[in-house]
């Protein structure tokens, strides 16, 4: 199973189930939660006709995101080679990424990474799946 986790300063989700966790009451554990754990990379592609294959398969059976189909493939397609990639190289490794709306405005760093706002509604549905 790949583990991932996103947090916000008061939310971690993990393996695809909502852990709610307050940081100030349990900074402990959410350090260590932390430990193994690294930002999501948005340099992992591929163009391999199966890779495409694969995520135009999971974008199908994503109900919810019907706008801007292929930048939210392009957001997908980068979430999951980069899941993959953490799974494969350990298999406890969680992937971090913000689902504060603030993070994604101009001159942050996912705006200048190209990395919108909807993929929190994304990981939404992927985990919902």
């Amino acid at each position: 199973m790949i583990n991932f986790m996103f947090h916000t300063s008061s939310t971690l989700i993990r393996k695809g189930k909502f852990a709610w966790r307050r940081r100030i009451v349990d900074t402990a554990t959410t350090e260590n939660e932390f430990k193994n754990s690294r930002p999501l990379d948005v340099d992992t592609w591929s163009d391999c006709p199966e890779v495409n294959d694969f995520v135009d398969s999971i974008y199908d059976h994503l109900g919810s995101i019907t706008e801007h189909i292929k930048g939210n493939k392009k957001l997908l397609k980068v979430l999951l080679l980069d899941l993959y990639m953490a799974w494969s190289a350990d298999l406890d490794l969680k992937i971090m990424f913000s689902r504060d709306n603030n993070s994604y405005k101009a001159k942050s760093r996912y705006n200048e990474l190209h990395v919108g706002k909807k993929i929190i509604g994304i990981v939404d549905d992927l985990l919902s799946s």
